[in-house]
């Protein structure tokens, strides 16, 4: 408790955010990457897992607010800012990174297909769609990793 005591209420939402996100990540896309037949063949499992990781997330949120969170809000300065403005533009570059990898995956196997006879296994609309989703979780995870590395840090 004494490590929480040292914290400021941003670290504490940024330290909470970050541990959600990681393990709602760990929990989710194992069990839809291992989803046979897409999105539409498993609706209603997807519906299910999609209900219990947002019902999990807002009561982790709201407990980790009335446990974690003390005191007044603080009002964010140019440091703060200035360290979100840092932690965005990696994770901003993290996310281009990833979608452009994706992208260039679909526009290789186009280009194989056309010009080298050569037919690979493709992504489906729902690899893609959970691809794209795994890219703005691990873009959401970079940006409060860094937030919390430019706060412990201290500049």
């Amino acid at each position: 408790m004494y490590l929480l005591s040292q914290l400021s209420n941003r670290e504490k939402n940024i330290w909470v955010a970050l541990i959600l996100d990681i393990t709602v990540s760990l929990y989710f896309f194992p069990k839809v990457f291992a989803m046979e037949g897409g999105i539409i063949a498993n609706g209603p499992e997807l519906f299910s897992l999609i209900v219990k990781i947002t019902i999990f997330m807002i009561v982790i949120h709201i407990l980790s607010h009335i446990f974690f969170v003390t005191g007044k809000d603080e009002k964010m300065d140019e440091r703060d800012h200035q360290f979100d403005a840092k932690a965005h533009r990696v994770a901003y570059i993290a996310l281009v990174v990833g979608i452009s990898l994706l992208v260039g995956q679909l526009v290789l196997r186009e280009v194989a297909a056309e010009y080298l006879s050569f037919d690979y296994e493709i992504f489906n609309m729902s690899q893609v769609i959970i691809y794209l989703m795994l890219f703005l979780t691990l873009s959401s995870i970079v940006k409060n990793s860094l937030n919390l590395f430019f706060y412990c840090r201290g500049y």
